[in-house]
């Protein structure tokens, strides 16, 4: 390979051979040694000339002609559905990583607009060519739409937009909107002062109106720190409001759970979401992973588990076969979602403030279901 700097537009390669296929591809990395996406082109060095002047020089040799390179990239930059002029909200929120939304509308009519990250990416909707401002008919009900993205070199993703149209209900009372309103507006106050600003904010916020999740005397929330296992189980009990009185679990370290986890871990695992390990321990202390949190949302949505099923994470092979099918299943209803550069990192710790998000998406599910 050839490393060139970064004011570098042209590079010429020298020491090929004549009427020769070869392969060339680019990658940029930045200062942070952040990589971009690989564009390649295939190229054949050009035949010698025939011409009378006396042969052909050792150039003719190494002359190279250039294809222009062609993107990989299959991500939309923008989705939008519309309805009588009011953009319609997508769950979860739009991201180029994430490729199931739900929406729920009582319009007969609405209107997706997409855009590629790449101009020259081709996009369809249901096999179809897909224009700018598309408009469709929705029937009452599921109305599943697929958007297709085709990236310059063929390769393709597939969004798929799930529209449910409800029947008409009779309006709300005056008395029911006001109750509505007074209790967005309390799951919207709440705020801890290391919160602001931070991507999950909303999530925090609503969590703590609701009870599940709590600060720090100092009015922080430690957004980025770890949860342990008995933190999530207690904040997993408080969202599904389970009731009544559990059998002691009996793990071999029930000495180390704290008394007030303890009635919330005995009855989750009566329930069947939460389980111990091999060993009889349940390690309370020990921070969930990200899979391990997947695997509970999954047994307490009720989600279709498919062994078999594979994500649509960049490292699906780092994720072992006894959480592949759940980490799927609540990434296609939207609850969980990947990091950066779409890798889920299934051991890694999840966050206070990744537990609060996908504990509210979970209830918001539920809710609307």
């Amino acid at each position: 390979y050839v490393t060139v700097a970064d004011n570098v537009n042209e590079q010429v390669v020298t020491g090929l051979k004549a009427d020769t296929s070869y392969t060339f591809a680019i990658k940029a990395f930045n200062e942070a040694g952040k990589e971009s996406e690989l564009l390649s082109a295939k190229a054949t060095a050009a035949k010698p000339s025939s011409g009378s002047g006396g042969g052909s020089s050792s150039s003719d040799d190494e002359e190279n002609k250039s294809s222009n390179l062609s993107s990989s990239n299959t991500d939309l930059n923008d989705l939008a559905i519309w309805s009588n002029g009011r953009k319609l909200p997508l769950t979860p929120s739009f991201s180029p990583n994430i490729t199931h939304y739900t929406i729920k509308t009582k319009a007969e009519k609405i209107e997706l607009l997409a855009n590629p990250a790449k101009d020259k990416s081709k996009l369809t909707l249901q096999g179809k060519p897909l224009g700018n401002g598309q408009e469709v008919t929705l029937k009452e009900g599921e109305n599943k739409f697929e958007i297709i993205v085709q990236a310059e070199n063929g390769k393709k993703k597939t969004y798929t937009i799930t529209v449910i149209r409800e029947s008409e209900e009779p309006k709300e009372s005056v008395e029911s909107k006001e109750t509505n309103e007074q209790k967005n507006q309390a799951e919207s106050s709440t705020q801890f002062k290391d919160s602001v600003g931070h991507w999950a904010e909303s999530y925090i916020n609503r969590a703590s109106a609701r009870g599940i999740v709590g600060g720090y005397p100092d009015g922080t929330f430690k957004p980025n720190a770890s949860v342990t296992r008995a933190e999530f189980t207690v904040m997993l009990a408080k969202a599904l409001k389970l009731e009544g009185t559990a059998t002691p679990t009996g793990f071999a370290d029930s000495k180390q759970i704290g008394a007030w986890a303890k009635d919330a871990i005995d009855r989750m695992v009566q329930a069947g979401i939460v389980s111990g390990y091999n060993d009889g321990s349940f390690r309370p202390s020990a921070s969930i992973t990200r899979m391990e949190m997947a695997v509970m949302f999954a047994r307490a949505m009720k989600l279709q588990v498919d062994a078999n099923a594979a994500s649509p994470f960049a490292d699906d092979k780092d994720i072992p076969t006894w959480a592949k099918g759940a980490v799927n299943a609540v990434n296609k209803v939207g609850i969980v979602n990947g990091r950066s550069e779409n890798q889920f990192v299934p051991g890694g710790s999840a966050t206070r403030a990744e537990s609060a998000a996908m504990l509210i998406r979970m209830l918001e599910q539920k809710e609307n279901q």
